[in-house]
């Protein structure tokens, strides 16, 4: 019951990212989104986002326990893409957006806007 709650908390942090996001004005990111994303990574997976680029998909699955777990990390990365393509950091925005299309279960109704996303950042 605590795994699921804590998880639930990530989840709910990872949503108010992306609506703050949504809302901020085209090329800009809300104030203290970057740290906010650290944190979500720390307390999801306990690494830094730089140390979780390192690591392949399959190292990167086993350190979560629940497909919920897995879920939120798609949608992190998703959010973190969101956070690269308004400053500007299109590489770091395709390279997570493709990682989490490659993570995201056959079927995922994500994938569509995931890809079509990921079409507009050429």
């Amino acid at each position: 019951m605590l795994v699921d709650d804590f998880i639930m908390r990530q989840i709910q942090k990872i949503a108010d990212m992306l609506a703050a996001i949504a809302r901020a004005p085209v090329g800009s990111v809300p104030e203290g989104a970057e740290q906010d994303l650290r944190d979500v990574y720390r307390d999801l997976l306990g690494m830094d986002p730089d140390d979780v680029e390192m690591l392949d998909d399959e190292t990167l699955l086993r350190a979560l326990r629940t497909d919920a777990e897995k879920e939120a990390l798609v949608d992190l990365l998703r959010v973190h893409a969101e956070v690269c393509a308004r400053t500007d950091d299109l590489g770091g925005a395709r390279r997570r957006l493709a990682r989490a299309i490659g993570l995201m279960p056959e079927g995922d109704a994500r994938l569509e806007a995931a890809l079509m996303r990921l079409g507009e950042l050429g």
